[in-house]
């Protein structure tokens, strides 16, 4: 998955992540987390730079940092959470 694409296509757009069944997020979170992305984390190194982790504020207006590694899918959700 192209994580630097979709972080540009889905910056401050609410998402809805779908987790990996045996990642830290599966088990803290669930299935699939709703909210709003809100900021990534890079990694540079020698062969360019890679999103490490996406911030993701929920509805509850926490921010969560959650590890690409984590996510199966993402995608755009159409709901007025934040609105």
């Amino acid at each position: 998955m192209d994580f630097e694409k979709i972080s540009e296509e889905l910056n401050n757009k609410n998402i809805q992540a779908i987790f990996d069944e045996k990642s830290e997020s599966f088990k803290k979170f669930g299935k699939t987390f709703i909210g709003r992305l809100v900021g990534r984390t890079k990694y540079s190194q020698a062969l360019g730079t890679k999103i490490m982790s996406f911030t993701i504020l929920a509805g509850n207006y926490m921010a969560y940092k959650i590890p690409t590694e984590d996510i199966k899918e993402i995608s755009e959700f159409c709901n007025n959470l934040f609105n």
